[in-house]
């Protein structure tokens, strides 16, 4: 496998750690709103989770998707 590949591969499950470990503690912080009504922590996690998500799959489209060609020329022509 490629230098460049093995590089790629490891940026992309290290997001997916970022992302389970934004997960967990999202799950941790709702305790905290059970105990003193603050959402903060709930609200931070949470966005945090997301955002690393959309990112990891928008870098995991990049990754797979990218270096396949499709070749248009040879697609199928109906008549009208």
């Amino acid at each position: 496998m490629k230098r460049s590949r093995k590089i790629e591969l490891i940026f992309l499950f290290g997001i997916g750690i970022v992302t389970s470990v934004c997960s967990i503690m999202r799950m941790l912080s709702i305790n905290q709103v059970k105990k003193d009504g603050n959402n903060w922590g709930l609200v931070l996690w949470g966005s945090a989770e997301m955002n690393t998500g959309v990112s990891n799959s928008y870098v995991r489209y990049d990754i797979f998707f990218a270096n396949i060609n499709i070749n248009r020329s040879s697609a199928a022509v109906y008549p009208v």
